[in-house]
């Protein structure tokens, strides 16, 4: 009879091998609470700074002409370039170290005592544009180059070795997103000229429209424009500051459009008293007139470059004022002199 053997298992093996035919265990279900996504946040850049205005100004020598840097904490623009290399050299050193390239160069007027040193700083910025609007271009483009070539012998090593290049400004120029208007006018101190307002400052830079204890430039013999100009903005300009063209860069309100005024009135009535043997002498006793007029003025060389020129321009107006009044009902004609 054979016999029957069982093998007996332990329990361990037992419980292994029923495992493992054991069906494979479902997998994870997800949760049924979703997560959201992780977003970076990103901050908004802060708004820049408020607009600053700093200036730059010339010694006497150098007329005492102003620049202005205007600029908020980002971005700067210059206003007018000075003459001479040195004092345009020194212009280029304050704005470096504003450590900002400048954004725009503007030019308020065609005189060489604003724009000859902007050929300085072209060099030291390139690809900086020197904007101006229309008027201020076209006598820039037509004068710039001969008016140079003209003050070589007079500024000798200090002249420039050429001249910038001007774009014409199409609207306004902007800073941090503000405005800043440009307002072009005619006559006056200047054929064409402009200025420059900062609404946020309620200011004006304003070229040579104003001067700060400075020998106005009388040269185009436009006294009445000038005058017009500045009264205009005493009646109801929104600016309560202006900064003037040449000498303390510091601006001022109404009582330095007064004393603009009142020097343009001083100088005519002054220079109206001039005599002399021949026009030399008229033009030496006008300037010594003016100067006893305004001795604390700076820049008495503005008078040696202008006075006789003045003078040609002031009797040919008031010859032709003359002629005018002759000619209308009621005016007797001026008597023949005698031989």
């Amino acid at each position: 009879m054979t016999k029957l053997r069982f093998l007996t298992l332990s329990p361990a093996v037992l419980a292994l091998a029923c495992a493992s035919s054991a069906p494979p265990a479902p997998p994870p279900q997800p949760s049924a609470t979703p997560v959201a996504p992780v977003v970076a946040k990103v901050e908004a850049p802060p708004a820049p700074g408020p607009i600053t205005i700093d200036a730059f100004t010339a010694p006497d020598d150098g007329g005492a002409v102003n620049s202005y840097l205007v600029q908020n904490d980002r971005e700067l623009i210059v206003v007018d370039g000075q003459m001479v290399v040195p004092t345009a050299q020194a212009l280029v050193e304050k704005i470096k170290a504003t450590k900002k390239t400048p954004k725009a160069f503007f030019l308020t007027h065609a005189h060489p005592d604003h724009f000859l040193g902007f050929y300085v700083l072209q060099q030291a910025f390139p690809g900086v544009p020197l904007y101006a609007t229309a008027g201020v271009k076209a006598e820039f483009d037509a004068a710039a180059k001969p008016t140079l070539e003209g003050m070589k012998g007079m500024l000798g090593a200090a002249a420039p070795a050429g001249t910038a290049t001007v774009t014409l400004l199409e609207g306004a120029l902007e800073l941090g997103g503000e405005k800043l208007e440009v307002v072009e006018l005619k006559g006056g101190e200047h054929g064409v000229s402009a200025i420059v307002r900062v609404p946020s400052l309620k200011a004006v830079i304003a070229g040579d429209n104003v001067y700060n204890n400075v020998h106005n430039w009388m040269k185009d013999c436009d006294g009445k424009t000038w005058i017009g100009h500045l009264e205009s903005w005493k009646q109801g300009d929104p600016a309560t500051v202006y900064y003037p063209g040449h000498g303390a860069a510091k601006g001022g309100g109404a009582e330095l459009l007064d004393a603009n005024i009142a020097y343009i009135q001083g100088f005519e009535a002054e220079v109206a008293k001039a005599k002399g043997k021949d026009d030399a002498a008229v033009v030496a006793d006008a300037k010594k007139l003016v100067l006893a007029k305004f001795p604390s003025h700076r820049g008495p060389q503005f008078l040696d470059w202008t006075m006789a020129d003045y003078l040609k321009c002031s009797k040919a107006a008031a010859k032709a004022a003359k002629a005018s009044d002759a000619g209308k009902p009621g005016k007797a004609p001026a008597a023949s002199p005698k031989k």
